[in-house]
């Protein structure tokens, strides 16, 4: 199947858009130079077309995923190890879904695409800075593939 922009604006109602995340670095490939890994967000709505938007460099948010890698293998969580997962889901909400919410404003079906490590996170479970769960507010799907919307 060919994948256009138009395709999948088509199966998009107004309420709804996607996120792809994308994982790239700057490289020369005469020097074999690479820069460090850059995490953007294209997102796509059914009347907007596509935004590119850069989130910045991948490694800090690779570690607050890593913190909850660990802590969901932990059995019991003391109250200080809830509140550091409570203040992680909350970064990880201003670095990956901030920056898009004028995008996203107005929707009530977000699809998700994450890449690499993103895979692991839940985005139900981003915390915005008062504790809210935008799972909550939102209905949101992580699909593996934008595949999986045609």
């Amino acid at each position: 199947i060919d994948i256009t922009q138009q395709n999948l604006r088509d199966k998009l109602t107004e309420h709804q858009v996607v996120i792809d995340y994308v994982i790239y670095r700057k490289g020369d490939f005469k020097s074999h130079l690479y820069a460090e890994e850059q995490l953007i967000a294209l997102v796509l709505s059914p009347t907007g077309g596509v935004s590119l938007v850069k989130l910045g460099a991948l490694k800090p948010v690779a570690e607050l995923i890593q913190i909850i890698k660990n802590d969901k293998e932990s059995n019991t969580l003391d109250k200080a190890q809830q509140q550091k997962l409570f203040q992680t889901r909350q970064a990880l909400h201003q670095k990956l879904w901030q920056p898009l919410e004028k995008l996203i404003q107005g929707k009530s079906r977000v699809y998700v695409i994450p890449a690499g490590i993103l895979g692991c996170l839940s985005f139900k479970d981003l915390q915005e800075s008062y504790g809210q769960l935008i799972g909550g507010e939102i209905n949101i799907f992580q699909l593996d593939s934008i595949y999986d919307i045609l």
